[in-house]
């Protein structure tokens, strides 16, 4: 599966029922799921196309001192129930 942004995720989401139930996978393959608790944003810093790390704002300045932080995107984060 590709990335994708909000305004994708807002089109795929027009075809479900407003009531129903949001859960996350622990992994590609579905594992385990949490129930959706809560969103938010962040930034992220990707190690791999499929892996990286969330980061605030405010550890930026001190993080850039260590770690190439050109690739710092601006993300929507899902957070599980667990």
């Amino acid at each position: 599966m590709s990335q994708i942004t909000v305004g994708e995720l807002r089109e795929m989401l027009d075809r479900f029922d407003d009531d129903m139930l949001v859960v996350v996978c622990s992994d590609a393959e579905g594992n385990t799921v949490s129930p959706l608790s809560d969103v938010g944003d962040s930034s992220y810093i990707p190690t791999t196309t499929w892996y990286g790390e969330l980061v605030e704002p405010d550890e930026l300045e001190e993080l850039s001192l260590t770690t190439d932080i050109s690739q710092v995107q601006d993300v929507l984060v899902l957070w599980p129930t667990q």
